[in-house]
């Protein structure tokens, strides 16, 4: 039996001061890391109190999350590594290695591949074999339907396997700093002090313009039943999550 997508509305999440956070969410809950000591927290969408997964004893630096069946991810600068952890919380492992002068700086899980965008390059591990591709650094990443999206400078790119070669799929002219696919629709944030949000079908058309973030705010998506989510964050920070589906 099928059931029908949760009403698209806003949530209140939870309370953080941090830089910035990462979201992610699954069909019941929703997971955070927040930027600056990168404690990771989990709380149901339905209600209750939020729980505590990892505190890092450092400044530990987050910019990507990922909740995806037993497990989630999440990448740390501060230790130049992507970590796992089960879903109802343990040990963290540390699952991809970087680097000691390099950085981790987004994430993607592409079925069993996972991606890490660093300083120089793409690497990437699939159970225990790992590699790792040339690649412009600091870009965003995200995964559809068994490929991965990259944004960065100059748009939007797909990449089906990490032996395929790179196919453009959004022309931008500002750098695409986070992006996100749900339902068959392209969400993305660009620029620089303001982040303007755009959609767009994964088939093709015009961009649409959704809404410009305030001066410093960092965006922060998560596609969720119900919808694609942004949050958006600064010094003082609210965890909101902005349904953007139609």
């Amino acid at each position: 039996m099928t059931h029908p997508a949760a009403p698209c509305r806003d949530r209140l999440l939870g309370q953080v001061v941090s830089e910035s956070l990462s979201i992610d969410a699954t069909d019941t809950t929703a997971f955070w890391v927040e930027f600056n000591w990168g404690t990771l927290q989990r709380r149901p969408l339905d209600g209750g109190e939020a729980t505590t997964l990892v505190r890092h004893q450092g400044e530990n630096f987050s910019e990507g999350l990922i909740a995806r069946d037993d497990y989630v991810y999440w990448n740390s600068r501060g230790e130049h590594a992507v970590f796992r952890i089960a879903a109802t919380g343990g040990a963290p492992e540390r699952w991809i290695a970087i680097a000691a002068d390099d950085v981790p700086e987004h994430i993607a899980l592409v079925d069993d591949v996972l991606y890490v965008s660093t300083l120089s390059k793409l690497q990437w591990r699939r159970d225990r074999a790992t590699g790792a591709l040339p690649l412009e650094g600091g870009v965003a990443l995200t995964s559809y339907h068994g490929a991965l999206y990259i944004g960065g400078h100059g748009g939007i790119q797909r990449l089906a396997s990490p032996t395929s070669k790179l196919e453009t799929v959004v022309e931008s002219d500002d750098r695409v700093s986070s992006l996100i696919v749900s339902d068959n629709t392209l969400f993305w944030a660009a620029g620089d002090a303001e982040q303007n949000l755009y959609r767009r079908a994964l088939a093709g058309g015009e961009p649409a313009w959704i809404a410009e973030t305030e001066a410093g705010h960092i965006v922060a998506f998560a596609a969720a039943p119900g919808g694609a989510y942004a949050g958006t964050s600064n010094g003082l920070a609210v965890l909101a999550n902005r349904c953007l589906s139609p």
